[in-house]
């Protein structure tokens, strides 16, 4: 018997699952947007979804009822397009869409990350919702994908459903969900807090005029890509105030590091002695506007309205535009390029941009390099 598998939320992260699981089952994507579902081709597996949906191909859609209602393991990766504390509510909003849909005896895999006890109340919407219970009716799991990643190292379920989660290859990593919620908070804290000793040690270098070395020194694209989660951490103080507290610490920082950026452009604008009336600057960004977290848009959108404050020529370029040959950059002005991940960075070297009239590039890191 052929297995059925749903994964409602058009998202990378969920297009990832729906190809990694495509090998093995009848896969349907559900665009929670359109109300709509289309089946997981063998084709798609070599594109990426951002790829597939610019070829604007033709799909054979099915309502979403038919699409979830048919489905023994339900995927929930929903596209998240509200910022801060109203992204945590769009969640929630969206799993009580969810949970209209699903059928009896099967098996709802959260794959959007939580705070401690966070699972504990999707699990109660999806029982106030559906009219059935979790554990006996429906069985329900936890595996929190971080950002742009398709499998998760974290996996746990209630009672009910290991058959046919093993047949998808989810085995469980974690004692419980709780467990697992726990273990993946861990490594989220373990792996931001670095982030905020660079950025507040280069800052304290950048103000004495001092140089320093260091080991990691990731892009902005990397520091602002959990912002959700360390939100999702923050919202859930009752359970533990200690880490609540050090997650919005982590929080607060990275979000101003944006205003570092900023400050950084403007003051190249003043030691150059450069007129914003002649200036461009381009942020060079390939942001992925379908990936589950709505963080690198909004942040990157933020940066562009506060750089326009000071400069009115700002826009941001993805790799992808400077790959086709269009001029980015305008020859008549001085352009700042603003390096926003390791990607973007490359890619910006490789392709040895002609400098016609000035190009100041800035690394947006936490040493603010300029070149």
């Amino acid at each position: 018997m052929q297995r059925k598998v749903s994964v409602y939320g058009l998202t990378t992260e969920g297009f990832g699952v729906a190809r990694k699981l495509s090998k093995n089952a009848d896969v349907f994507i559900v665009d929670e947007t359109l109300q709509t579902g289309f089946r997981f081709k063998e084709e798609f597996a070599s594109r990426t979804l951002e790829q597939l949906m610019s070829e604007e191909p033709l799909l054979d859609v099915i309502p979403i009822e038919k699409a979830i209602s048919q489905s023994r393991v339900v995927f929930f990766s929903p596209k998240l397009r509200r910022y801060g504390d109203e992204a945590l509510v769009e969640a929630s909003s969206k799993i009580r869409e969810l949970s209209k849909f699903l059928p009896k005896g099967c098996a709802v895999v959260n794959t959007l990350p939580c705070g401690l006890g966070g699972n504990s109340e999707y699990i109660q919407i999806i029982e106030k919702q559906s009219g059935m219970r979790i554990g006996e009716d429906i069985s329900y799991c936890y595996f929190p994908l971080r950002p742009g990643e398709s499998w998760s190292e974290f996996f746990a379920s209630t009672p009910g459903s290991k058959e046919k989660l093993d047949e998808l290859g989810l085995f469980q990593t974690s004692q419980n969900i709780y467990a697992a919620e726990l273990e993946y908070v861990s490594e989220l804290l373990e792996s931001t807090l670095g982030f905020v000793s660079a950025i507040e040690l280069n800052r304290k270098a950048r103000e004495a005029n001092l140089k320093i070395r260091q080991k990691r020194s990731p892009y902005i694209e990397h520091m602002v890509s959990r912002l959700y989660d360390l939100r999702a951490v923050q919202a859930r103080e009752e359970l533990s105030e200690t880490i609540a507290y050090l997650a919005g610490s982590i929080l607060k920082n990275l979000e101003s590091f944006s205003r570092y950026l900023v400050d950084a452009v403007r003051d190249a604008l003043r030691e150059r002695s450069l007129k914003a009336s002649r200036t461009k600057v381009v942020l060079l960004w390939s942001v992925d506007k379908y990936e589950i977290r709505p963080d690198r848009i909004f942040v990157s959108d933020n940066i562009v309205q506060k750089l326009r404050d000071y400069v009115t020529d700002v826009n941001i370029v993805s790799s992808s535009t400077l790959r086709t040959g269009l001029d980015s950059f305008d020859k008549l002005k001085s352009n700042i390029v603003v390096l926003c991940s390791s990607k973007d960075a490359e890619e910006f070297m490789q392709l040895h941009v002609r400098r016609n009239g000035e190009m100041i590039v800035l690394h947006a890191k936490p040493d603010l390099e300029l070149s």
